[in-house]
């Protein structure tokens, strides 16, 4: 019984466990706001940072919105949002403020320091570059090399004594400490088309001859030597003229040795920053961004407004580069329906951090956290619905976090389908780690079924409201490999013939009639049996009518939801689901499933933690700041569900809107919008893992057959 349980236990991890779940955009939203919970709660202490007067106003900064940029080892955020009423109903001022920071480079050889009393530098200068977050994106605000660490009281002036301007940004790419060992002749990907590549070795071992491209073409080439103890030696710095300006620094790489060896030459790189010169713009004063007018636009800071911003009904409007304002669909401003938020959307492909709040790990605290101060956990504002819970009792100056003292809940609630006029309007759904799941409740046409299983539930890949025009023979992509397409249409014009598929797989057809007012007539409501529970849904569909033209046939599509069937998994009591184990279910509707941590966890400098499947734990890379904060990834690949061809005018299926991010392995740096640089160097455990499992899987089940042979069936034949 053991060795079964073990068993088991292997393939359910293996079933939690993967990548970031892949879309073609990513929203991290921000914390709640309440349109009659006005309240001062933004940070007045950031440097530049300016109060608005008396009245009612929210503030959103990186503490409350993680979409914002921050960087953890230096402590450092420079983005705030101040919103405002107005005289007029539901009505408000909305003001973006961003200015440049300093940040030390990740690699810290570049400038080597201490630091005395008062923070004073008592050896050499702290070198580094400026950062400015723009719109919710890193960038770096151009200046020549070797940028030096400013007054903290007064950052901005400091900076721009130092030729740094605000209003003259490119995209940070990289700003990495990491390793990487090359081959002659290999090509290192920096990302945004740049590479690295170590043309040729010196014969004698010591020096390298390494040229840089972009997009393919030669950028510039250098021989750095290794055979010195000097960083600046064996660092190769570009510049190039941009912007009006001289000589601003956009590329260094630090060139560890070089290594002749009898069959190869190798190429030690550690520590690469770059900034994309070539995607350089000034920002200015009449260039305005959607809603967000330019205000005041400097080298010190950068201020825009979308004043007058009306707030109404299931309302999303993008303000501009990206940051959306939304309103739940009941949205009156009254009390209990006057709720909105801000979301950042992300559709450059790459990964993306969604994490919580920060705080100090060398402390005796327990920090908790929901969907207010943490993201990525499951939150619908239409319904108010959340269902995540997380709790870490720290010891104190260890940093440490004792067995069973990170405790994470989850209760699955009811939501209302976007597409409202089915006969039974809600569904159960829940947060895991981050993810939305689907609890198998739904059984047939019924929501409100009493044999709710909350430890049987599958992925959830779409609710959508969208209409969608097929033609015949189209193909509708609706995610994870499941497409519908429609076969047929009948020559009345009121019948459509529909194939369900799954990886290319036929799953199942459906005649769909749409002469009736019978919205439920109209759907295709498509169960199966699983992990032993019947007529689980997994797909509903409902065709609003079809057309029938002389020149082609159409059928149109308004109301679709998904559960990803090959995903589904029970959850069994004692389980080992990485650093936690799974205590049960406790009650039924609302059920909660507990998560307790089964081992301690220590939390230090530059800690970067797995505790299971895309959910991490991360702390700054200081001697000062004793910050850490969870998060998990979302991960934009570029692909994603719509019609297979661009015949349809009508909207493409998108994943759910319920704000809930995918998530992925941990990025190189501390930026929380950053798409990781690629290429990673890649983990023994990424590259061998199902080798690995593999070999497990033989020698237990080698081990129960000699097992049974030995202590079984010899002695029983015997």
């Amino acid at each position: 019984m053991q060795m079964k349980h073990l068993l088991v236990a292997l393939v359910v991890l293996l079933a939690l466990a993967g990548t970031a779940s892949a879309a073609t955009s990513v929203d991290v939203r921000s914390t709640i706001l309440d349109y009659q919970l006005a309240v001062y709660n933004y940070d007045t202490t950031v440097p530049g940072f300016v109060a608005p007067g008396a009245g009612n106003a929210w503030g959103i900064d990186a503490s409350n919105w993680a979409g914002l940029y921050y960087d953890l080892d230096n402590n450092r955020s420079t983005e705030t949002l101040v919103i405002q009423k107005t005289a007029k109903n539901n009505e408000v001022n909305i003001s973006y403020e961003t200015h440049p920071v300093f940040v030390q480079y990740d690699y810290t050889g570049w400038g080597n320091y201490t630091e005395g009393p008062a923070n004073a530098l008592t050896v050499d200068a702290k070198y580094g570059y400026a950062i400015i977050g723009f719109f919710a994106e890193p960038y770096v605000a151009l200046s020549k090399a070797n940028t030096s660490d400013p007054d903290a009281n007064d950052p901005a002036g400091t900076l721009a004594q130092q030729g740094v301007k605000a209003n003259k940004i490119a995209p940070l790419v990289q700003d990495s400490n990491d390793k990487y060992t090359l081959t002659t002749g290999q090509s290192l990907d920096l990302g945004n088309g740049y590479s690295l590549v170590a043309s040729q070795i010196d014969v004698n071992g010591n020096k390298a001859y390494l040229e840089l491209f972009k997009d393919g073409k030669s950028v510039d080439t250098a021989i750095i030597n290794t055979n010195t103890t000097n960083n600046t030696t064996k660092t190769w710095v570009l510049d190039k003229d941009a912007l009006g300006e001289k000589d601003l620094q956009f590329f260094r790489v630090q060139i560890n040795q070089v290594f002749q060896g009898t069959s190869s030459s190798l190429v030690e790189i550690k520590g690469i920053w770059l900034a994309d010169i070539d995607q350089a713009f000034e920002v200015k004063s009449d260039v305005d961004y959607g809603k967000f007018e330019a205000d005041a636009i400097g080298a010190d800071k950068l201020t825009y407004n979308a004043n007058n911003t009306t707030l109404s009904a299931d309302m999303s409007t993008d303000l501009g580069r990206g940051i959306v304002l939304k309103t739940e669909k009941d949205y009156d401003g009254t009390a209990g329906d006057a709720k909105f938020y801000f979301v950042k959307t992300y559709t450059t492909p790459g990964k993306y951090e969604i994490r919580s709040t920060v705080n100090a790990y060398n402390v005796i605290a327990t920090y908790d956290y929901d969907f207010t101060n943490f993201a990525a956990f499951y939150y619908n504002v239409d319904a108010d619905v959340s269902t995540e819970n997380l709790s870490a009792e720290f010891l104190g100056t260890d940093g440490k976090i004792l067995e069973g003292d990170l405790i994470y809940t989850t209760t699955p609630d009811q939501v209302g389908y976007e597409y409202s006029n089915w006969s039974s309007s809600d569904y159960w759904v829940m947060g895991l780690f981050g993810e939305s799941y689907v609890p198998f409740n739904i059984l047939k046409n019924s929501s409100e079924d009493a044999t709710l299983k909350a430890d049987k539930m599958s992925k959830l890949i779409l609710d959508s409201n969208d209409k969608y025009t097929l033609s015949t023979g189209q193909s509708l992509d609706l995610g994870n490999g499941y497409t519908v397409v429609a076969n047929q249409i009948d020559v009345n014009g009121n019948k459509v013939y529909l194939e369900f598929f799954k990886d290319g797989k036929s799953v199942d057809t459906a005649i769909i009639n749409t002469d009736t007012d019978d919205e439920d007539a109209k759907t295709w409501f498509y169960t199966v049996t699983l992990l032993n529970e019947k007529d689980v849904q997994v797909m509903r569909l409902h065709v609003s009518q079809v057309f029938q033209g002389t020149e082609s046939s159409l059928v149109e599509i308004k109301g679709i939801w998904l559960m990803d069937a090959s995903t589904a998994k029970e959850l069994k009591t004692d389980d080992n689901f990485g650093s936690f184990d799974f205590d049960g279910v406790v009650g039924n509707a609302p059920a909660v499933l507990t998560f307790t941590s089964n081992k301690d966890i220590t939390v230090s400098q530059d800690t970067n933690t797995n505790l299971v499947n895309n959910f991490w734990l991360r702390s700054a890379d200081s001697d000062t700041y004793k910050n850490f904060y969870f998060y998990v990834l979302a991960e934009v690949d570029g692909s994603g569900p719509t019609p297979d061809n661009n015949t349809s005018n009508d909207t493409p299926v998108t994943p759910p809107s319920n704000d809930t991010p995918s998530n992925d392995t941990p990025k190189p740096n501390d930026s929380n919008q950053t798409p990781t640089p690629e290429p990673e160097p890649e983990s023994f455990w990424s590259k061998y893992m199902w080798y690995i499992i593999a070999i497990v899987v033989i020698i237990i089940i080698a081990a129960a057959g000699g097992y049974y042979y030995f202590k079984v069936y010899k002695p029983k034949n015997s």
